[in-house]
């Protein structure tokens, strides 16, 4: 090294582990599923640059007992800033040229952030996810880490002046640095919560310090000083542990994996400056040899331009664009990111770093540099004048966003109808950019939630499971007291993107087209259309459009391939056209035809931003589009009603509740609380042979079933018995097989427990019997022999009235199961359908069993 720690020898094994860590992160971002940890490249640059920056401020500080800041800085910005000036100016002039006014939005935002080296906690306080796909994604994403590295070198100095004066021994001073890595580690495990975005803690600098003090406790453990012997080889050993560990990161870790923020970026931070150790320590040694070789060396050389460049083309390069996609679309995006960099390499950054800048004088560059960046700056304002932010921008993944109308607080306007509105961010932004002229005539009460389909989040591509997020389970909850508040004169259900996805339901892949998948949808989309119209609404049913989404890459796969498919479009526009028949006085809004009437994805009229969400342009015409079929908003009854139920049970009981007969809302109020796929019970059954344990989302809907019991405080509350309790179940370990006495011990006393819930909060209480089952065997979930067993509906039964009788307080037996059932299974009585899959009443059966509820409910109610 020289006298000035200006430079350091020389090791081309360095550049050759920069290779590795750029092309595993080019190779993330362009979705290659075989290398799913890839974005981790970028810890094994904090961790080089950890280690080569403390090594300069050691042999300077060696040198001349001081740290020339000044110099230093100028330095870094030498190196750093040029390249950084000319991809800003060049993505400025690409975004005016070609882009959106979401994108121009994001690129003047970002683009300031960038340039000031602040992108990292921009992205924070816009509380912008790194998994962000709702809106264009911002070309400068990417910089986020070069905004972490340029913080740690304007920070570190300081720090490094104050160790050295106070601390002066390297033993105490790496102890210092190793303690401080510790603390920015525990720190991010302090922040992660299960099932929340990392994303705050993936960008925040205090976080992401760990890797760069641990490549700093290197370099003050091993600069300026004689290699021991026995170092040599201990170095080596370390080296190949180390790459094999940052390798099995690479092909092994999700981008989703949870560990990894409770202590597994400090392992690979120990791993990635093991192989730095094993290279400057053990010169010739198998891994540097390997990380030596010429063209590694290349790569490395201009690693620093490929990962300017290589996000922002990989963004231009979209399959829409080149029309192509794949391998060849992967080949094309880095022979361009290849092409880019060596000229910046040869032709930008070189020339500063040779002293172009140094025939200056002092003051003529500090000039240079400011007009440079001042001009950057001109250039960003004045391209993007006209941007205006898209609406999703302002929201995290999971997070309800609201629309306007009386969800803002505005008043409904006289004569206008109410309008429920429901799904993702599709759903929103049609709302968002509801037109102006509309909002005297269409009150919007929308119930939307950025990133959460209707379906199950569990979405799996290419057989990976590369997203998992529980915070959308709770919609059929939101979507009821959205409803319930608003009364709606029509509800529109909207299916996005998220259904077209294959699905991983109860640890099976559920895959779109299959016979599986389609009964699964059927039965989410039917639940969804009866919460919708439970207050009596008109309810409109969207379907699927063309689609070209932009590349969106999580753990290592491609959700837009999926997206884009016509073939998974029309399976699940074939499964909303089924339930369409099944369901009456239901319409499909056909959004297909209006949006795709080519058969296939063309945007003349720019009326979709990114290739799914529309723009205020795009959802004003599909707004006069919809506007006409929307019914007049009914004179509504003021009479109240003179009898309350509150309902408690399986989606059975759902449907029930959510079917009441619009005839009779001035005589019946139903409130319930009910989930699709849950025992009211809550302990684990036997299915297939197999012990299945509650849901969480059915464990926290039994731990709020006294609170909706409470506020719904009815005159009379049932308990509905489901298909559920008709299982063998699991009791302190034992499997107790139904039928058996211990059973139905078990079994009553849970009844029994449920009914004095329900009598605490209830002025009288019912138990509903359950009926007969003909449901076929669609491929999940529990064997339909045990659902449609008449014994075992028998003996759950027995069991209720068990406990009906041994309540200690008056329990009504409704005894559903021969009202429904006097001669076995019907489908059909006086030519209505009673139950449409078997299990379920569809309104028509519904209408009927209240019919015949009725009479004994106001009995009930009016007993002395």
């Amino acid at each position: 090294m020289s006298g000035r720690g200006e430079r350091l020898r020389y090791l081309p094994g360095l550049d050759g582990l920069r290779a590795v860590a750029v092309v595993a992160v080019m190779l993330y971002h362009g979705g290659v599923g075989s290398l799913p940890g890839g974005f981790l490249g970028v810890d094994v640059f904090f961790a080089l640059s950890g280690f080569l920056i403390t090594s300069l401020l050691l042999a300077e500080w060696g040198h001349t007992g001081r740290i020339a800041l000044g110099a230093f800085w100028m330095r870094r910005a030498r190196r750093l800033l040029p390249a950084l000036v000319v991809l800003i100016l060049a993505v400025v002039l690409w975004a005016w040229l070609v882009a959106d006014t979401d994108l121009l939005s994001r690129v003047r935002r970002d683009g300031l952030a960038t340039l000031l080296y602040v992108s990292n906690w921009s992205f924070v306080t816009q509380g912008q996810s790194y998994f962000d796909q709702f809106a264009t994604p911002s070309p400068f994403r990417h910089t986020w880490s070069l905004a972490i590295e340029e913080q740690f070198y304007l920070i570190f100095p300081f720090v490094f002046i104050v160790a050295m004066r106070l601390l002066r021994r390297r033993r105490w001073i790496a102890l210092f640095f190793a303690a401080a890595s510790l603390v920015s580690a525990t720190l991010m495990s302090l922040l992660t919560k299960p099932g929340a975005d990392p994303s705050r803690i993936y960008f925040g600098t205090d976080t992401r310090l760990q890797t760069l003090l641990v490549g700093a406790v290197l370099a003050v453990a091993i600069s300026g000083r004689p290699v021991p012997a026995w170092a040599r080889p201990v170095a080596n050993i370390a080296a190949i542990t180390g790459a094999a560990v940052v390798l099995a990161f690479f092909l092994l870790v999700q981008d989703s994996a949870e560990w990894m923020y409770r202590g597994g970026f400090l392992v690979l931070a120990l791993a990635s400056t093991a192989v730095i150790a094993g290279i400057t320590l053990a010169p010739r040694s198998p891994i540097d040899r390997i990380l030596s070789l010429r063209p590694l060396v290349a790569v490395g050389m201009i690693s620093y331009g490929l990962y300017l460049w290589h996000w922002p083309v990989f963004l231009a390069l979209e399959p829409s664009r080149v029309g192509f996609t794949g391998v060849p679309l992967l080949l094309l995006r880095v022979l361009v990111t290849a092409v880019i960099a060596a000229a910046s390499f040869r032709f930008v950054e070189m020339p500063i770093r040779r002293g172009a800048l140094g025939k200056l004088k002092p003051g003529q560059r500090v000039a240079a540099i400011s007009a440079a960046a001042l001009a950057t700056v001109a250039a960003l304002l004045l391209a993007t004048v006209s941007a205006q932010a898209n609406p999703l921008s302002n929201f995290a993944s999971g997070q309800s966003a609201t629309l306007p109308g009386p969800d803002s607080g505005s008043a409904t306007p006289a004569g206008a109808t109410k309008v429920f509105l429901g799904g993702d961010s599709v759903a929103f932004n049609l709302g968002y950019y509801l037109p102006e002229s509309m909002r005297s005539t269409i009150s919007l009460a929308g119930e939307t939630r950025i990133g959460c389909g209707l379906a199950a989040m569990d979405i799996v591509v290419d057989d990976t499971d590369v997203l998992v997020d529980q915070t959308c389970s709770d919609w059929p909850e939101r979507w009821r007291q959205k409803i319930a508040s608003s009364q709606p004169d029509s509800a529109i259900v909207s299916v996005g993107p998220w259904e077209l996805h294959d699905h991983r339901i109860n640890g099976k892949i559920l895959r779109v087209g299959t016979p599986e998948y389609g009964t699964y949808l059927e039965g989410i989309l039917t639940q969804a259309v009866a919460i919708a119209g439970s207050g009596g609404a008109s309810v409109f049913l969207t379907n699927v459009p063309c689609m070209q989404s932009k590349s969106w890459v999580i753990n290592g796969k491609d959700l837009s391939r999926d997206r884009n498919s016509d073939i998974r479009r029309q399976a699940v526009n074939d499964v909303i056209a089924r339930v369409a028949q099944r369901v009456p006085h239901l319409t499909v809004l056909d959004v297909e035809s209006q949006m795709c009437a080519s058969g296939s994805y063309s945007d003349p009229n720019h009326w979709r931003s990114d290739g799914v969400h529309y723009t205020a342009e795009g959802a004003a015409a599909l707004w006069k589009w919809i506007a006409p079929q929307l019914p007049p908003p009914p004179i509504h009854s003021t009479s109240g009603p003179s009898t309350s139920v509150f309902l408690l049970g399986d989606s059975q009981a759902f449907t029930l509740a959510n079917y009441l007969p619009a005839e009779l809302g001035s005589e019946l109020t139903v409130t319930d609380s009910t989930q699709f796929g849950c025992s009211v019970l809550g302990v684990p059954l036997i299915a297939d042979g197999k012990a299945i344990n509650p849901l969480p989302a059915c464990l926290e809907w039994i731990k709020r079933q006294e609170a909706e019991a409470a506020k719904a405080s009815a005159d009379v509350g049932v308990l509905a018995v489901g298909s559920w309790e008709q299982f063998d179940r699991v009791d302190s370990g034992q499997v107790l097989t139904a039928g058996s006495p211990e059973w139905r011990t078990a079994l009553t006393k849970d009844f029994i427990a449920q009914l004095a819930m329900l009598h605490r909060h209830s002025k009288s209480v019912a138990i509903l019997l359950d009926h007969c089952h003909s449901i076929s065997d669609f491929g999940i979930g529990p064997e339909p022999s045990v659902i449609n067993s008449v014994a075992r509906v028998a003996m759950a039964n027995q069991a209720a009235r068990a406990a009906a009788k041994a309540a200690g307080f008056p329990v009504t037996v409704l005894d559903l199961n021969s009202y429904l059932c006097p001669a076995g299974f019907e489908p059909t009585r006086d030519g209505v359908q009673l139950r449409g899959d078997g299990l379920h009443l569809t309104p028509d059966g519904a209408r009927l069993v209240w019919q015949w509820l009725l009479p004994q409910l106001r009995r009930m109610t009016t007993r002395p």
